[in-house]
């Protein structure tokens, strides 16, 4: 059984699926998948470097933008 080579949505960078190894991550509300990285850095909210490409990629899904905390 192969491993499927896929790209994280958010950093670009690749990651793998297959037989015991799964280090991509669904974001339901975002549509997307990330990385293992992304996944873990980000548990808390989007860091404003990644903002740009989160904004783009819920405009270009016509999804809405999630409520903000406090913190913005």
């Amino acid at each position: 059984m192969a491993c499927i080579i896929s790209q994280c949505d958010v950093c670009g960078s690749d990651y793998q699926a297959g037989p015991y190894l799964y280090e991509g991550h669904k974001c339901n509300g975002y549509d997307i998948f990330v990385c293992q990285v992304c996944y873990s850095s980000n548990w808390d909210g989007w860091g404003p470097m990644n903002e740009p490409k989160i904004l783009k990629i819920l405009k270009e899904k016509n999804l809405a933008e999630p409520h903000r905390n406090n913190r913005g």
